[in-house]
C-alpha cells in the first residue's frame, strides 16, 4: 500500500506550471472537434497531468473551506458546537450527568456529541465538496480537452504512468 501511494503521488509526476499551461509553446492549447484527435488527447493529458489536477482540487478545497468558515452562519454554528462540547465535558465530570434517575456517563455523552458534531459539520461543509469536485472536474476536463499533447507522450515501453516529456521548441 505504501509503495503504491509513493508511486501515485511521486513528486516527479507533478508537472511544472509552464508545462501545465503551455507557457513558451506556440501551440499550448489547440481546440479540436475531431474525435480521433480528441479522445487520445484527453486520455494522454489526464494520465500526464493527473497530479496537477489533484493539486488543483486541493487548492480549490482549501479556498472553499476558508470561504465557508468566514460565513457568519457557519461561525455561529461552530461556536454553538464548541459551547456544547464544553458543557458536555463540564457536566459529565465525576460520576457523569444525572438526569432524573438516569446517569449519563462521559463516554456516552461524548459519543452522542460526536454524532451530533458529525451531522452538523456534514451540513455545514457539504457544499464545499460539491463546489470542489464540480469546479476542479470542470477545469481539469477543459484543460484535458484543449491542452495540445504533441509535446509529451506516454512511454509505451515503460511502466504505466511513465512519460517522456519533449523539450518545447521555441
Amino acid at each position: 500500500m505504501k509503495s503504491a501511494k509513493e508511486k501515485i503521488f511521486d513528486s516527479d509526476k507533478l508537472r511544472s506550471f509552464s508545462l501545465f499551461f503551455g507557457i513558451g509553446e506556440e501551440t499550448g492549447f489547440l481546440p479540436t472537434a475531431e474525435p480521433n484527435v480528441l479522445i487520445p488527447r484527453v486520455k494522454n493529458n489526464i494520465l500526464f497531468f493527473y497530479l496537477n489536477y489533484v493539486l488543483l482540487a486541493s487548492i480549490i478545497l482549501v479556498i472553499t473551506l476558508f470561504a465557508t468558515m468566514l460565513n457568519p452562519k457557519t461561525l455561529v454554528m461552530l461556536a454553538m458546537l464548541a459551547i456544547s462540547w464544553l458543557l458536555v465535558i463540564r457536566f459529565t465530570s465525576g460520576n457523569g450527568l444525572e438526569v432524573g434517575s438516569v446517569t449519563i456517563s462521559r463516554a456516552n455523552a461524548t459519543t452522542a456529541m460526536m454524532l451530533v458534531s458529525a451531522l452538523v459539520l456534514f451540513f455545514v461543509v457539504k457544499d464545499v465538496f460539491f463546489v470542489t469536485l464540480g469546479s476542479s472536474a470542470a477545469f481539469s476536463l477543459v484543460h484535458a480537452v484543449l491542452r495540445d499533447d504533441s509535446k509529451f507522450s506516454v512511454n509505451e515501453g515503460a511502466a504505466a504512468g511513465d512519460y517522456i516529456a519533449a523539450v518545447p521548441v521555441l
